[in-house]
């Protein structure tokens, strides 16, 4: 059932049931997964309780995480850059003006 509604194999997740108490032990590779396997077996009839013992493998350090963030935040910015024309001219009085304006394209996500 794990696997036809959760996607997990039996090798993942290990299901003990003892007087409406169901036991779930194992590991997966998300949280989700973890918590979809727990979400299966809630609503059945009979449980009473669901102890959920399934580890989660640390696939990302934060580092990991923070450097995505970063690199994601980075080529926002760049991105929203290229949009950006600046144009300078000299005035009579010899002063610069500097006009920045943004095109109007629209770019699909």
């Amino acid at each position: 059932m794990l696997e036809w509604t959760a996607g997990l194999s039996e090798k993942a997740v290990k299901v003990t049931v003892e007087k409406g108490c169901v036991t779930l032990s194992g590991e997966v590779d998300w949280g989700y997964q973890m918590k979809a396997a727990e979400n299966v077996v809630v609503p059945l009839r009979g449980v009473v309780t669901v102890v959920n013992q399934i580890n989660v493998r640390g696939n990302a350090s934060a580092g990991d995480i923070a450097g995505k963030i970063g690199a994601a935040l980075k080529r926002h910015a760049e991105d929203e850059a290229r949009h950006i024309v600046i144009d300078t001219f000299l005035t009579g009085s010899q002063c610069l003006r500097l006009f920045a304006k943004c095109n109007e394209q629209s770019d699909a996500f």
